[in-house]
């Protein structure tokens, strides 16, 4: 019994990328059925989103290494500032 189908789609401008563009199709595919069976509903949640931002996640100001631009970046709480970032301290 089909629960959902689906049909992914994948840009490709060369040849060499048919097998990559294949398996972005397969990719797309699945996450459509996903959503059609309800899969990680919650992660479209606004209030699932703010929640989770709050008990997992906190928002840095990085300096990209290489142009020396500042912006602010969420990462897991549990989680470091990795290349091209490095923490900054100030703001921009």
């Amino acid at each position: 019994m089909a629960v959902s189908v689906a049909r992914g789609e994948q840009q490709y401008f060369d040849p060499e990328g048919i097998p990559t563009a294949t398996e972005g199709c397969k990719s797309n595919a699945l996450m459509r059925c996903c959503k059609d069976l309800g899969v990680a509903s919650e992660l479209w949640d606004p209030r699932y989103i703010r929640k989770f931002m709050k008990e997992k996640a906190k928002q840095v100001w990085v300096e990209h290494v290489v142009s020396k631009k500042k912006k602010q970046i969420w990462i897991r709480k549990d989680d470091e500032v990795r290349y091209p970032f490095k923490e900054s301290k100030f703001g921009a």
